[in-house]
């Protein structure tokens, strides 16, 4: 289940784009996010982010929570975000109208049925939308995210931890989106790299926040 970017069909920019690939760049934050969990990965990923007390953002796979239930709580318990990333990770413009509404909607029940709340955000897999897909999500009261920058950590074999790294580092820059991933194949070098990142971001002086967080800046100055 690995996420690859891919031709999509991308609507009109405007006030608020109906497909959102970064932050407010007025802002020194930038968001961490993580694609395809919950996983046997997901507590090395949060012992990592608890450590250096930064938050991040999962999308989850609906049939991964169904194994993991207990991962999906320790998310949100260390005040983390989760957001939809469909029900089993199809090729969405690929299906009818009604299909992806099905995708999203039973993603959302999985969600719900481990939390008691639903997800406002939604990510398509391999970032391929079209305007059904923005449609569904927002019937679903969903904001649909992609990212700025990705690790390409679902190459196989996997990238190494330093380059993992310097990847997310040198896309760093006000207001970025960046995409990993905790699940859908071998992510230790994923979680290997999560160290280097997150103290790279800081000394350059970024402020690690999710994405319902970022959403919440993007009309917001910088006051420092």
């Amino acid at each position: 289940m690995n996420t690859t970017s891919s031709t999509t069909t991308h609507a009109a920019t405007t006030a608020t784009p109906a497909v959102i690939t970064r932050g407010n760049p007025n802002l020194p934050e930038v968001a961490l996010t993580f694609d395809d969990g919950p996983s046997q990965y997901t507590p090395q990923v949060l012992a990592v982010l608890q450590r250096y007390n930064v938050p991040a953002t999962f999308f989850l796979i609906g049939e991964s929570i169904s194994q993991y239930p207990g991962y999906l709580q320790q998310d949100l318990a260390a005040g983390n975000a989760v957001g939809n990333h469909t029900f089993t990770h199809p090729h969405l413009p690929t299906l009818s109208a009604s299909a992806i509404y099905s995708e999203l909607s039973q993603a959302q029940n999985a969600v719900y049925n481990v939390t008691g709340t639903r997800p406002t955000i939604f990510r398509p897999p391999y970032g391929e939308y079209n305007t059904d897909v923005v449609s569904a999500a927002s019937q679903l009261g969903m904001t649909v995210i992609n990212w700025s920058a990705a690790a390409s950590d679902w190459e196989n074999p996997p990238p190494a931890a330093n380059v993992i790294a310097s990847r997310i580092l040198s896309a760093a820059e006000n207001g970025a989106i960046f995409l990993l991933h905790e699940g859908g194949g071998d992510r230790s070098n994923t979680v290997a790299a999560l160290p280097d990142i997150i103290s790279g971001l800081q000394l350059r002086g970024f402020r690690l926040v999710t994405i319902p967080d970022m959403l919440a800046h993007r009309n917001e100055t910088d006051t420092k």
